[in-house]
């Protein structure tokens, strides 16, 4: 069972993400790396990508500051029957959100069908001879909000990605 086994079979997801590392505001990053891994205290898959603010296009009171490097994590959690978890589902779906994006978005014709396992095991150097940094230097634009959950009463910040072409 691979990193994204099942990504084929899930639609994108127009909000992008919980991450602890963009604060408010909008940017346009540069990738540095996308990356795989296995989470150190529990052993679930989680998939990151590493980013440097090289403008900010929109900034608030808390916003991160040009050339920091920033994370994004996106939980893929399975259940130990190896499917995914709610929150594993919802973090693919973001994931295959930011690779249309990446790839151009709707604008070049990124459909659904293009994001499959091999093509994020690729991306995310999950795949043998790739290492996670073969999209390094593409920009793209970030925008983070923080909300607060309804169900938890807690902060979260989700980031919703485009394509900067």
């Amino acid at each position: 069972m691979g990193f994204f086994t099942g990504v084929s079979g899930i639609k994108r997801d127009n909000s992008n993400a919980k991450s602890e590392w963009f604060r408010d505001g909008k940017y346009l990053v540069e990738i540095n790396k996308l990356e795989a891994r296995n989470k150190r205290a529990n052993g679930q898959p989680i998939a990151i990508v590493e980013a440097y603010i090289v403008e900010v296009l929109v900034s608030t009171d808390a916003s991160n500051n040009e050339g920091e490097k920033v994370a994004w994590f996106n939980d893929l959690s399975r259940k130990p029957d190896e499917n995914l978890t709610e929150s594993g589902e919802r973090g693919l779906k973001r994931i295959k959100t930011f690779i249309a994006e990446l790839l151009g978005g709707d604008s070049k014709g990124v459909k659904d069908e293009d994001i499959t396992e091999e093509v994020c095991n690729q991306l995310f150097g999950a795949a043998d001879g790739y290492t996670g940094e073969e999209t390094k230097g593409v920009r793209m634009v970030a925008e983070a909000r923080t909300r607060v959950s309804s169900s938890t009463n807690k902060p979260f910040t989700s980031v919703y990605w485009s394509s900067a072409n």
